[in-house]
């Protein structure tokens, strides 16, 4: 086995996503501000190794992810970029759920991207690998310099750093799930379809254009939002294009609580088992992470 190297790929939220309008490609501009947050996946790479290979851990949720996956499309590009083999074996440890919104697919391509990058001793530069990091996907090139910053575009813009007060999340992701394509189609169709009577009364600054479209779409984003709210949460919204639904305290006493409660008695009108809880924190801070399934 070549040399092997380790980094963690962190999960984002979105604090704010305002949908600027549909563009003459069929994509849509957003704005948004996004955050790294301490969930995180795993990548083990060994460079060195005759041909490609990757395992995805849990056993369980491999089969999903293996085909078409962003890791080895990065692979790949980031070897025709260099013009040179790259023989590897990965291993991704998977704890950001899938298709929920924090961004698990393409915070893991940034990290094989930033490894191989230090692997072969830095021969592209930052601007290089942002290259290379949007075409893989909107997002991806956020997740090479996280922190919490302005996004916008269709979400390759990369803007000013966002000082934001220190705070605790709860993020509930329920079973069921939402396309990205799908969210949008419902945001179109909800500019002149009548307003859903619920409002966050708590929001302040967090806010989400995908909200109401989607929690109409996936009932228990209306659930775990009002659990979120009752349990004490200051501002309550959805990341991305949902279903992960999280709630800001700024009481750790309280996030705790919430989590523990919606851990051990549930959360009160979810229709089906919540796929994933997670209590986390600012990476600032990177407090440690529980976690049910």
């Amino acid at each position: 086995m070549g040399s092997v190297f380790f980094s963690k790929a962190y999960a984002k939220l979105n604090l704010t996503l305002r949908i600027a309008g549909k563009r003459p490609d069929g994509y849509h501009d957003i704005e948004s501000v996004f955050e790294q947050v301490s969930l995180a996946d795993e990548l083990w790479v060994a460079i060195g190794e005759a041909g490609v290979s990757l395992r995805i851990m849990p056993p369980g949720i491999g089969a999903e992810l293996q085909k078409d996956n962003l890791v080895l499309e990065a692979l790949r590009m980031f070897a025709r970029r260099v013009n040179r083999k790259v023989g590897a074996r990965v291993w991704l440890f998977k704890r950001i759920p899938v298709a929920s919104g924090l961004g698990g697919g393409s915070s893991d391509a940034a990290c094989m991207l930033r490894i191989l990058n230090h692997a072969f001793g830095k021969p592209l530069a930052q601007e290089a690998l942002a290259e290379l990091a949007v075409l893989l996907g909107a997002d991806v090139p956020f997740f090479l310099e996280p922190g919490c910053r302005l996004i916008s575009g269709k979400g390759e813009r990369l803007g000013r750093s966002v000082a934001m007060p220190d705070g605790y999340y709860v993020i509930l992701v329920p079973k069921e799930r939402v396309s990205t394509k799908d969210a949008y189609e419902a945001w179109d169709a909800s500019l002149t379809a009548p307003q859903s009577a619920f409002r966050m009364d708590v929001g302040k600054f967090l806010s989400n254009d995908f909200f109401l479209p989607v929690s109409g779409m996936v009932r228990d984003v209306l659930a775990c939002a009002r659990y979120l709210e009752k349990s004490g949460a200051e501002e309550v919204s959805l990341s991305g294009s949902g279903p992960s639904t999280f709630g800001l305290y700024l009481s750790e006493t309280k996030a705790k609580r919430a989590f523990i409660d919606a851990k051990e008695k549930g959360v009160y009108g979810i229709s089906q088992p919540l796929r994933g809880l997670i209590f986390t924190h600012s990476a600032r801070k990177l407090y440690p992470i529980a976690s049910c399934s």
